[in-house]
């Protein structure tokens, strides 16, 4: 039954290249008459061994055999196609841009858990060890010697700075989109890309947006800066900084950095800052903000990991950030994490979270999407035509049929 059903539904999807030759289809209006006209040598058959009169079937047939085959011919001169939806692989890809807060706080060895602590230690010192591998085979292209890893004081045992903790999820979060995108680049398709800065009353640039992930998360992994810098930015530009500068703020820098670096094709735009501050947002840069993020072509999403105290999401200081940031993520009910996007993320298993729900919300996975593609069938009308034909000359051979 389901091969009966697929034949169906490929002759009900039939079409036709050229469908004004069909019309030599009506060529069995004149094909019937003058075939009845035709006289017919044979008056009798026989059926074991014995006369019977004829009954005009063998006729019958011949002549139905005859007009199938011109309108098998019809069909196949009119270039029949078969239409079918097929599915075909898309990648939704995403550009993220990461930026970790290196004001003075973020460098406080407050995030407790030795299990985390030891794992980020030792993979500190994985990655300095292959720095120094590197400075060692090409000193040309590395004169100055890596940074060495943070040592760990008296006290200070089993724990981590917050700094340290979003600089290792930010290298695991970006390490996790590599093999995605490389099977979207094995089918052509744009994978997705990642940039990263880290900022206080600037934005320092560690990488831009790239595709080469890889790259990102080397850059990543070289920021052990235990420096310490100025306040937290979310505001700005500000015209009235000092030095002549206008102390970019944090949003501002990932919106300019999306304009220069982004590319048409990538559909969401996803800005995550990781930051303990508190800093406020005007009401006038409020408008100025909302207006650059959701202008067309800026399909811009936003992530706050707070890795300060946790009552850093309810108080006044951070209420501007999460204006803002409700104003501009998608209200989906699906997802209304899009709108509760101000996540705490003040320890090692919250700032795991974080960063899986992002994963969830912002998937670029492979799917199959059906287009509609068209395959030529005029072979098949053509040997239709020809066993058609050969049935036709067969039974009036058979019967005595003239033609």
């Amino acid at each position: 039954m389901n091969a009966i059903s697929e034949l169906l539904e490929q002759l009900t999807s039939i079409g036709f290249a050229n469908p004004k030759l069909l019309w030599l289809g009506l060529g069995v209006i004149l094909i019937v008459p003058l075939w009845r006209k035709l006289g017919h040598a044979m008056a009798n058959t026989f059926g074991h061994g014995h006369k019977i009169k004829s009954v005009a079937w063998p006729q019958r047939l011949c002549l139905t055999l005859l007009c199938l085959t011109w309108l098998a011919f019809t069909c196949a001169v009119a270039e029949p196609r078969v239409s079918q939806s097929v599915f075909t692989d898309s990648y939704d890809a995403r550009e993220f841009v990461l930026g970790i807060d290196r004001s003075g706080s973020m460098f406080s060895w407050d995030v407790e858990g030795a299990e985390l602590a030891e794992k980020v230690h030792a993979w500190e010192k994985e990655v300095y060890a292959r720095q120094l591998e590197k400075r060692e085979k090409f000193p040309n292209i590395y004169p100055l010697p890596p940074e060495k890893p943070v040592e760990v004081q008296a006290g200070n045992e089993g724990k981590l700075t917050r700094y340290h903790l979003a600089r290792y999820a930010a290298a695991q979060f970006v390490g996790s989109r590599i093999a995605s995108s490389a099977e979207a680049k094995k089918l052509g398709k744009l994978g997705d890309r990642a940039g990263m800065f880290t900022f206080d009353d600037e934005g320092y640039w560690a990488w831009p947006l790239s595709s080469d992930l890889n790259i990102t998360v080397r850059k990543i992994e070289g920021l052990l800066s235990r420096g310490i810098g100025g306040g937290t930015n979310f505001d700005g530009p500000d015209s009235s900084a000092s030095f002549g500068g206008q102390q970019i703020g944090a949003f501002q820098a990932c919106i300019n950095h999306f304009r220069k670096w982004g590319q048409p094709g990538v559909k969401t735009k996803v800005m995550i800052l990781i930051s303990d501050g508190d800093a406020g947002i005007s009401e006038k840069r409020h408008e100025e903000l909302l207006k650059q993020m959701t202008e067309e072509g800026l399909n811009i999403h936003v992530y706050a990991l707070v890795c300060g105290p946790r009552s850093q999401l309810e108080n006044s200081s951070t209420q501007s950030v999460r204006k803002l940031i409700k104003a501009v993520n998608p209200d989906d009910p699906a997802h209304p994490e899009f709108q509760n996007a101000v996540i705490w993320a003040g320890d090692a298993q919250a700032m795991q979270d974080a960063f899986d729900l992002i994963s969830r919300l912002e998937a670029s996975t492979i799917k199959g999407e059906p287009t509609t593609q068209s395959r030529d069938v005029g072979h098949e009308f053509s040997l239709l035509v020809a066993l058609l034909g050969a049935l036709f000359v067969l039974s009036c051979a058979t019967f005595r049929e003239n033609f």
